[in-house]
């Protein structure tokens, strides 16, 4: 039970022919092929977001809903071994620490990503020796993008002087994925120690907390509050203010977006605003 997703992001005329083009290759395989169109820079625009995080964001949306209304169990993407070393360039550019330098997962939940060892000139190979058709993405040139600007000037300038820079940089993801598996099990250990769930909210043991490291109790933060806010929404200078809260003094207090922490002398409770003004 295979079926085939397409989106056309609103930006290129000529994106309605890649459409058909899909539609015609699944047609071929006797496939369903379900297609949608966005206006994604309106809603990133809207949303104050790149373009880029806007499309990835309704993507998956998309392929989401679809896998549950059709029974999809995987969601099987074609990223490749170029798309992995351009994600951990980029998330290192931002500065975005242990996680963003992980990269892609080859499977995540039900997201499974089968060529993310293959470098992409392999796969163009393969897609000739078959004689297959492709389109070439045009806005992929336009070096406005911090994407595009990755690709088409940064990395090709590193592999001048360094050949091997995108297996290097798979080689860094691939060992902080091994570091970070082993964090998610130290915050595991604080969440079954230090973290109670009641009708009011979430509540953290702060005196137990102050004893552990920062690296264990900011990703505990993350996962406690991850369904609250998107992980990009929580930024290295909201974590710094919530590692305040755990060995700062009774009473303080700290609003961010929907959550309200509030702290006593040897708890933290972490609610939803809308819950404290229905009181």
């Amino acid at each position: 039970n295979v079926g085939v997703f397409t989106m056309d992001h609103g930006l290129r005329p000529e994106a309605s022919k890649e459409v058909t083009l899909v539609e015609w290759y699944a047609l071929q395989f006797g496939m369903p092929c379900f297609t949608v169109k966005e206006a994604v820079m309106e809603k990133a625009e809207e949303a104050g977001v790149s373009f880029e995080m806007m499309g990835r964001q309704l993507r998956y949306k998309h392929l989401r809903e679809l896998a549950e209304d059709k029974g999809y169990e995987y969601i099987v993407t074609a990223h490749h071994l170029d798309d992995q070393g351009e994600t951990i360039l980029a998330h290192l550019l931002r500065g975005s620490g242990l996680e963003g330098l992980q990269g892609m997962k080859s499977v995540a939940e039900n997201v499974w990503r089968p060529c993310l060892t293959v470098p992409k000139q392999v796969l163009e190979d393969y897609a000739k020796w078959l004689h297959c058709f492709y389109g070439e993405d045009a806005s992929n040139l336009d070096t406005t993008y911090d994407r595009n600007w990755i690709r088409q000037v940064l990395i090709p300038t590193c592999v001048e002087r360094y050949p091997q820079t995108v297996h290097a940089l798979c080689r860094l993801g691939a060992l902080a994925q091994c570091d970070a598996s082993y964090f998610e099990q130290g915050v595991t250990r604080l969440e079954m120690d230090y973290v109670s769930h009641t009708e009011e909210g979430i509540v953290l043991d702060k005196r137990g907390l102050m004893s552990e490291h920062d690296a264990l109790v900011s990703r505990l933060w993350k996962r406690v509050l991850g369904s609250y806010v998107r992980p990009e929404q929580l930024s290295q200078t909201v974590i710094d203010t919530l590692l305040s809260l755990v060995k700062g003094p009774k009473g303080k207090e700290f609003r961010f977006r929907q959550v309200q922490v509030l702290t006593s002398y040897d708890t933290i409770k972490i609610v939803l605003c809308s819950d404290i003004e229905k009181k």
